[in-house]
């Protein structure tokens, strides 16, 4: 199991850095729980600390009794769970992933001349969900050729070679993996342009959001168009499984954009933010004082040229700390 740490330095840049390798016997969530406490413990780490936490899509993992991101918010109340944007798993298990794999360790696959001449099967990468794609349509583009290869494997091989190339060679041209390839190939299209929008640097929750919106409203427009309708259980509203808290979080934590002079910032959305998911950190007094505070804020930082074009949170954390160490900001 591998442990990254995401925080902010003491001048204020946010960081992301590996932490640590650990051995675990299974990977329950208890396992996985113990395993990361030993090892917060044994850099003197304190777990009340955390104030967020982001695994991949597994059930073991986001499960909200007794996942791991749950056994930590009984610890931690404010660790609160957002699934890990770089893996993309399939919601869909139509296609034939063990045929497509023996196609590719079958050899490299060339066709044609000129600029075809370099076109090859592609093998999927398990955590960039934009090669599932672009290995079904090297596929599609190869189909002739690939059959042709397949064919010639079951005559020319070795013992070992053929008995593979006949078991892919019949399921290669069986109507439901032809019908599963060109419709995985239609929804792929679709998700790929949500996967591409959430690995841009520049993207942040809202445009990610929206990107998910926008792909939700593809998918399910497939769906009611008859193109998918035989399949029920095909869950569309589930592509990026977000908690209603996590995306609240995530919603409200916007208002901290500093882009575009501050557009973004409301001042009730960070008083709810503090109100509903941090009341430990503040007492009733500054609650009272919250909303005043981040009105008189805004309106002093959209007019101090120190904060002008000011990118990211990170960035103004960054010029906030360096004003306060010089004593500009008390």
């Amino acid at each position: 199991m591998a442990i990254i740490l995401r925080f902010v330095d003491r001048g204020g840049l946010l960081r992301e850095r590996f932490f640590k390798v650990v051995k675990v016997t299974d990977t329950c969530s208890q396992t996985l729980m113990n395993e990361i406490v030993k090892a917060f413990t044994q850099y003197n780490l304190q777990l009340e600390n955390i104030r967020g936490q982001g695994y991949d899509g597994a059930n073991n993992m986001r499960g909200q009794f007794n996942g791991l991101q749950a056994l930590f918010q009984r610890e931690c109340p404010y660790a609160y769970y957002v699934q890990c944007f770089a893996h993309r798993h399939s919601m869909l298990k139509a296609l034939r992933e063990e045929e497509i794999s023996e196609l590719v360790a079958a050899g490299t696959l060339k066709t044609g001349s000129g600029k075809n001449q370099a076109t090859t099967l592609q093998r999927a990468g398990a955590t960039r969900w934009g090669s599932h794609l672009r290995s079904i349509s090297s596929l599609i583009k190869l189909f002739t050729a690939t059959r042709s290869t397949i064919d010639d494997l079951y005559l020319n091989g070795t013992d070992k070679v053929r008995g593979e190339a006949k078991a892919v060679g019949k399921a290669l041209t069986k109507f439901d993996f032809v019908f599963c390839l060109l419709m995985m190939h239609d929804i792929m299209k679709t998700t790929d342009f949500l996967c591409q929008a959430l690995q841009r640097k520049d993207t942040d929750i809202l445009n990610a959001l929206h990107s998910l919106v926008i792909t939700k409203e593809k998918l399910k427009d497939m769906r009611e168009n008859g193109r998918i309708a035989y399949w029920e259980d095909f869950r569309w509203k589930n592509l990026i499984p977000f908690t209603d808290s996590s995306k609240e979080i995530l919603t409200l934590g916007a208002s901290f954009d500093p882009r575009h002079n501050f557009r973004a910032f409301k001042s009730e959305n960070v008083c709810k933010l503090a109100l509903k998911y941090y009341p430990s950190d503040f007492s009733s007094n500054d609650m009272r004082a919250l909303d005043l505070e981040c009105g008189l804020f805004v309106a002093d930082i959209q007019k101090d040229p120190r904060f002008e074009n000011t990118t990211s949170v990170s960035d103004l954390c960054r010029r906030w700390l360096s004003l306060i160490k010089v004593g500009f900001i008390l």
